[in-house]
């Protein structure tokens, strides 16, 4: 039986990783990429991982923001969002 830990702090590894919302559905329905979303949200938190949500560009910032503030209205706090 080896360490139950899988948050990955203890080799060094980074345990943080980013998404881009348009490749979980954002193109397709808003709705669909916040449903996407919160399941990498939740299966990271279980593996100890920060996720950032990227931007992306100027046409998915409202969508970007809104998608993060419900996440973190659901207590996924363990995200972010890249401004460019």
């Amino acid at each position: 039986a080896g360490d139950s830990s899988a948050d990955g702090a203890e080799e060094g590894l980074d345990n943080t990783m980013s998404i881009k919302l348009t490749h979980i559905g954002l193109l397709s329905d808003r709705e669909l990429a916040y449903d996407n979303a919160r399941r990498v949200l939740e299966a990271a938190r279980r593996a100890g991982m920060f996720v950032r949500l990227d931007m992306e560009d100027s046409r998915h910032v409202d969508a970007t923001l809104d998608i993060h503030e419900r996440l973190l209205a659901d207590g996924l706090s363990n995200t972010g969002v890249v401004v460019q």
